[in-house]
């Protein structure tokens, strides 16, 4: 069975990522293509965290599978500066799926139990659809 995909609205679109929201579902999702340089990460993130603010997204899908590692410096100002603004904004539910590459899996394992200890509810996952629908589930009638 063909699984149904919502109508989605692009935010940004790069050679490095590309970011979309559900309207319907008010979940953003990012694709990353490539490492990122500093500014477009920040661009990236900071149109998202405005998309939480304004929209009152719950809910993030990061697939990651073609990203390789996140430089120190983006993920010193993802802890220091989005991750506040996040929470403001009402973040709480992160599907992460693994990037491709050992190092950016292992990394992204760090980032995943770390999110998990600031509160966000988290799950990491190989497969874009079962990260989708597993955000699609929580929070409906109380997390799943």
């Amino acid at each position: 069975m063909r699984k149904i995909i919502p109508p989605k609205v692009t935010v940004i679109d790069t050679e490095y990522v590309t970011l979309w929201f559900y309207p319907a579902t008010r979940i953003l999702h990012h694709k990353i293509h490539k490492f990122m340089p500093a500014n477009i990460f920040r661009d990236v993130f900071g149109a998202g965290v405005e998309y939480l603010e304004q929209h009152k997204v719950l809910k993030w899908l990061s697939d990651d599978s073609g990203n390789t590692v996140l430089s120190q410096e983006n993920a010193d100002w993802a802890r220091t500066v989005w991750i506040p603004r996040a929470r403001r904004a009402g973040f709480k539910y992160w599907a992460a799926v693994m990037p491709a590459q050992a190092i950016g899996r292992l990394q992204m394992r760090k980032f995943v139990e770390e999110y998990g200890q600031l509160g966000f509810t988290v799950q990491a996952f190989q497969d874009v659809d079962e990260a989708m629908t597993w955000l699609e589930s929580v929070d409906r009638a109380g997390e799943k």
